[in-house]
């Protein structure tokens, strides 16, 4: 099967902007994951972008992040 996932794309790309601390680009990617409702994908993109939220010291955006990520 060679059709590519692109939920898979943005997630990757979003991680691998995240690990190399582009957390706005990052944060960008994990949002189109999440709006993708991926039952895998999004519950994990949410994550990390609350993980990059706290690194910027945006608390409110993180806990809206976290909270994404209980309520599924």
């Amino acid at each position: 099967d060679t059709d590519v996932n692109q939920t898979e794309v943005k997630y990757y790309s979003g991680l691998n902007l995240f690990k190399m601390n582009q957390t706005n680009y990052a944060i960008n990617k994990f949002k189109a994951v999440q709006e993708d409702e991926d039952p895998i994908l999004s519950p994990l993109a949410a994550m990390y972008s609350g993980i990059s939220f706290s690194q910027m010291k945006k608390y409110a955006d993180a806990k809206q992040a976290f909270q994404s990520v209980l309520d599924t």
